[in-house]
């Protein structure tokens, strides 16, 4: 289980961002079960987008289940301190909250999750999406403007699950570490 934790945390995760061909490594895996990430520029925006990749010794139905239990994410979520459904919305909406760290200010979004399965190879992807506009905003705590995160969950003739994940978010607000930096401009909601 620490193993698909692992996977997890690297979240915070757009079809289009499935392209190999850019993408730089920056950490290879040393084992079957050791994440194996990447990173690629946006057009536009200071942010990288990163992939990372996993084999877990899990079945796939394992692996769903920790991705739909969004009650639990502040367990084993960076910074993640509240999660829940939004039922009145749908059953594919979701609120996340995550605690900033000084001096970083708190973030917040709201996602639509959408889930397809291919019928021939049984892998699932998984995207979510922030839509901003969803609910009313938070005082104190900053919309996170833009989220585009995919898992492609794939089953393996093993019982293994192989589990690829792609994230760009640009978290709005203020980013301290880039506007110290030349060339650099902090972003804001």
């Amino acid at each position: 289980m620490r193993v698909l934790l692992t996977v997890f945390l690297c979240l915070a995760l757009s079809t289009t961002l499935w392209a190999t061909d850019d993408w730089e490594l920056v950490r290879d895996a040393r084992a079957r079960d050791d994440v194996m990430t990447w990173v690629r520029p946006v057009p536009g925006n200071p942010l990288k987008a990163f992939k990372g990749r996993i084999e877990v010794p899990l079945p796939m139905l394992t692996v769903m289940a920790v991705l739909a239990d969004t009650e639990n994410y502040p367990q084993w979520v960076f910074q993640c301190d509240e999660a829940h459904l939004l039922p009145e919305l749908g059953p594919e909406f979701v609120y996340i909250h995550v605690a900033g760290i000084w001096p970083v200010d708190d973030r917040d979004m709201p996602l639509r999750n959408h889930v397809q399965q291919n019928p021939d190879t049984l892998a699932v992807t998984l995207t979510s999406t922030v839509e901003p506009d969803l609910i009313p905003t938070t005082r104190n705590t900053v919309r996170v403007p833009s989220l585009n995160n995919t898992f492609l969950i794939e089953p393996l003739s093993d019982g293994w699950t192989r589990v690829t994940f792609q994230t760009f978010v640009d978290p709005g607000g203020l980013y301290p570490f880039l506007a110290s930096q030349p060339g650099r401009h902090s972003c804001t909601t």
